[in-house]
């Protein structure tokens, strides 16, 4: 798995599998689900992460967290992912009222 934030493109970017995506979802305005060929899980795309921190600056960082796993297996249902859009849409940046 590797973890990486690019702080000129405002972005994170966790990977769980090696290999070419094949499908990409968008799950809310900032964050992208990418796929395999087989359908599984294999990336997160956060996008204007910084935003998400508050406006906190951000500092580039590659970082591998463990090594690849072939039998690793990630489910996301339907329901999981409406309930992140719903709390992407009440989002409002800078309302710490919510954690």
């Amino acid at each position: 798995m590797k973890l990486s934030i690019d702080a000129s493109g405002d972005m994170l970017y966790l990977s769980f599998r090696e290999g070419p995506e094949r499908q990409h979802k968008q799950i809310g305005p900032n964050i992208i689900l990418g796929y395999t060929e087989d359908g599984e899980l294999s990336s997160i795309l956060v996008l204007t992460v910084s935003s998400l921190l508050g406006g906190q600056k951000l500092q580039d960082l590659d970082l591998d967290l463990a090594p690849p796993r072939e039998n690793l297996h990630i489910e996301v249902d339907e329901a999981s992912l409406r309930r992140v859009r719903e709390r992407l849409a009440e989002y409002r940046p800078g309302d710490k009222s919510r954690s």
